[in-house]
Protein backbone atom coordinates (compact mmCIF):
# COMPACT_ATOMS: atom_id res chain seq x y z
CA UNK A 1 0.00 0.00 0.00
CA UNK A 2 3.01 2.34 0.62
CA UNK A 3 4.39 1.95 -2.73
CA UNK A 4 1.28 2.24 -4.40
CA UNK A 5 0.37 5.80 -2.34
CA UNK A 6 4.19 6.26 -2.83
CA UNK A 7 3.80 6.17 -6.74
CA UNK A 8 0.45 8.47 -6.48
CA UNK A 9 1.85 11.17 -4.98
CA UNK A 10 5.49 11.11 -7.91
CA UNK A 11 2.86 11.20 -10.00
CA UNK A 12 0.61 14.12 -8.72
CA UNK A 13 3.77 16.17 -8.45
CA UNK A 14 4.77 14.80 -11.74
CA UNK A 15 1.68 16.52 -13.22
CA UNK A 16 1.84 19.54 -11.17
CA UNK A 17 5.59 20.41 -11.87
CA UNK A 18 4.50 20.06 -15.24
CA UNK A 19 1.16 21.97 -15.11
CA UNK A 20 2.88 24.80 -13.59
CA UNK A 21 5.63 24.87 -16.25
CA UNK A 22 3.30 24.71 -19.89
CA UNK A 23 -0.28 26.52 -18.14
CA UNK A 24 -1.89 24.36 -20.04
CA UNK A 25 -3.55 21.12 -19.09
CA UNK A 26 -3.60 20.07 -22.98
CA UNK A 27 0.10 20.92 -23.12
CA UNK A 28 0.76 19.09 -19.45
CA UNK A 29 -0.94 15.70 -21.39
CA UNK A 30 1.07 15.69 -24.30
CA UNK A 31 4.04 15.97 -22.28
CA UNK A 32 3.24 13.74 -19.21
CA UNK A 33 2.17 10.99 -22.76
CA UNK A 34 5.49 11.81 -24.31
CA UNK A 35 7.24 11.16 -21.67
CA UNK A 36 5.95 8.09 -20.23
CA UNK A 37 6.18 6.76 -23.37
CA UNK A 38 9.71 7.63 -23.82
CA UNK A 39 10.09 6.30 -20.48
CA UNK A 40 8.88 3.17 -21.38
CA UNK A 41 10.53 2.38 -24.59
CA UNK A 42 14.40 3.44 -23.34
CA UNK A 43 13.43 1.58 -20.15
CA UNK A 44 14.36 4.46 -17.66
CA UNK A 45 12.44 6.54 -14.99
CA UNK A 46 9.61 8.47 -15.36
CA UNK A 47 10.82 11.04 -12.77
CA UNK A 48 13.70 11.37 -14.36
CA UNK A 49 12.54 11.84 -17.32
CA UNK A 50 9.99 14.45 -15.89
CA UNK A 51 12.97 16.38 -13.65
CA UNK A 52 14.94 16.61 -17.04
CA UNK A 53 12.18 17.80 -19.18
CA UNK A 54 11.12 20.58 -16.48
CA UNK A 55 14.47 21.72 -15.82
CA UNK A 56 14.68 22.45 -19.81
CA UNK A 57 11.30 23.80 -20.45
CA UNK A 58 11.93 27.67 -19.28
CA UNK A 59 15.09 27.82 -21.46
CA UNK A 60 13.92 26.56 -24.58
CA UNK A 61 10.62 28.33 -24.04
CA UNK A 62 13.36 31.49 -23.52
CA UNK A 63 15.09 30.44 -27.41
CA UNK A 64 11.30 30.22 -28.58
CA UNK A 65 10.75 26.57 -28.65
CA UNK A 66 8.23 24.72 -26.51
CA UNK A 67 7.05 21.18 -25.04
CA UNK A 68 7.65 19.34 -28.26
CA UNK A 69 11.44 20.57 -28.70
CA UNK A 70 12.15 20.14 -24.55
CA UNK A 71 10.37 16.83 -25.02
CA UNK A 72 13.17 15.71 -28.11
CA UNK A 73 16.02 17.40 -25.93
CA UNK A 74 14.80 14.98 -23.27
CA UNK A 75 14.61 12.21 -24.96
CA UNK A 76 18.39 13.20 -26.64
CA UNK A 77 19.63 13.20 -22.64
CA UNK A 78 17.85 9.87 -21.99
CA UNK A 79 19.21 7.93 -25.34
CA UNK A 80 22.88 9.25 -25.12
CA UNK A 81 23.06 8.49 -21.49
CA UNK A 82 21.74 4.92 -21.72
CA UNK A 83 24.41 4.63 -24.85
CA UNK A 84 27.28 5.78 -22.81
CA UNK A 85 26.24 3.73 -20.20
CA UNK A 86 25.59 6.28 -17.64
CA UNK A 87 24.52 5.24 -14.01
CA UNK A 88 21.25 6.58 -13.06
CA UNK A 89 23.30 9.11 -11.15
CA UNK A 90 25.89 10.25 -14.00
CA UNK A 91 22.72 10.40 -16.24
CA UNK A 92 20.81 12.59 -13.83
CA UNK A 93 23.99 14.91 -13.32
CA UNK A 94 24.78 15.67 -16.72
CA UNK A 95 20.88 16.54 -17.43
CA UNK A 96 20.85 18.68 -14.41
CA UNK A 97 24.34 20.71 -15.76
CA UNK A 98 23.08 20.60 -19.36
CA UNK A 99 19.59 22.59 -18.34
CA UNK A 100 21.86 24.78 -16.52
CA UNK A 101 23.86 25.42 -19.70
CA UNK A 102 20.81 26.01 -21.20
CA UNK A 103 19.69 28.79 -18.92
CA UNK A 104 23.00 30.78 -18.84
CA UNK A 105 23.05 30.79 -22.54
CA UNK A 106 26.11 28.84 -23.10
CA UNK A 107 27.73 25.15 -22.33
CA UNK A 108 31.29 25.89 -21.21
CA UNK A 109 33.01 25.03 -17.82
CA UNK A 110 31.63 22.74 -15.36
CA UNK A 111 28.80 21.56 -17.71
CA UNK A 112 30.82 20.78 -20.30
CA UNK A 113 33.19 18.96 -18.38
CA UNK A 114 29.95 17.16 -16.93
CA UNK A 115 28.61 16.52 -20.15
CA UNK A 116 32.21 14.98 -21.27
CA UNK A 117 32.68 12.97 -17.98
CA UNK A 118 29.07 11.99 -18.05
CA UNK A 119 27.36 11.65 -21.27
CA UNK A 120 30.34 10.82 -23.76
CA UNK A 121 27.76 9.62 -26.13
CA UNK A 122 25.97 13.12 -25.54
CA UNK A 123 29.35 15.18 -26.40
CA UNK A 124 30.00 12.86 -29.28
CA UNK A 125 26.99 13.78 -31.30
CA UNK A 126 27.42 17.23 -30.32
CA UNK A 127 30.45 17.07 -31.87
CA UNK A 128 29.73 14.84 -34.90
CA UNK A 129 26.48 17.71 -35.33
CA UNK A 130 28.53 20.28 -35.27
CA UNK A 131 31.41 18.99 -37.75
CA UNK A 132 34.18 19.15 -35.36
CA UNK A 133 36.70 17.07 -32.56
CA UNK A 134 35.72 16.79 -29.19
CA UNK A 135 39.41 18.77 -28.56
CA UNK A 136 37.37 21.21 -30.76
CA UNK A 137 33.86 21.13 -28.84
CA UNK A 138 36.33 21.89 -25.60
CA UNK A 139 37.50 24.88 -27.47
CA UNK A 140 34.35 26.45 -28.12
CA UNK A 141 32.91 26.01 -25.11
CA UNK A 142 36.41 27.38 -23.67
CA UNK A 143 35.37 30.72 -26.17
CA UNK A 144 31.71 30.74 -25.20
CA UNK A 145 30.88 30.10 -28.64
CA UNK A 146 28.72 27.14 -27.81
CA UNK A 147 25.22 28.87 -27.37
CA UNK A 148 21.59 27.29 -26.17
CA UNK A 149 20.71 28.03 -29.07
CA UNK A 150 23.36 26.46 -31.44
CA UNK A 151 23.73 23.71 -28.98
CA UNK A 152 19.96 22.59 -28.59
CA UNK A 153 19.39 23.29 -32.48
CA UNK A 154 22.22 20.99 -33.36
CA UNK A 155 21.10 18.10 -30.62
CA UNK A 156 17.83 18.26 -32.31
CA UNK A 157 18.40 18.33 -35.82
CA UNK A 158 20.39 15.00 -34.45
CA UNK A 159 17.22 13.62 -33.06
CA UNK A 160 16.60 10.67 -35.97
CA UNK A 161 20.20 9.59 -35.95
CA UNK A 162 20.49 9.33 -31.86
CA UNK A 163 16.14 7.51 -32.09
CA UNK A 164 17.90 4.64 -34.40
CA UNK A 165 21.18 4.65 -32.55
CA UNK A 166 18.51 3.66 -29.55
CA UNK A 167 16.57 1.15 -31.78
CA UNK A 168 19.66 -0.85 -31.48
CA UNK A 169 20.00 -1.08 -28.35
CA UNK A 170 19.28 -4.70 -26.72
Amino acid sequence: VQTFAHMADEAALATARIQGLTGSTEQTREAQAALFEMSQRLQSGYGEAVASFSRMLPAVKELGGGVAETTRLTEILLTTAKLSGASATEAANSAMQFAQALGSGTLQGDELRSILENNNTLARTLAEGLGVTIGELRKMGEQGKLTSDLVANTLIGSYDAIKSKAAELP
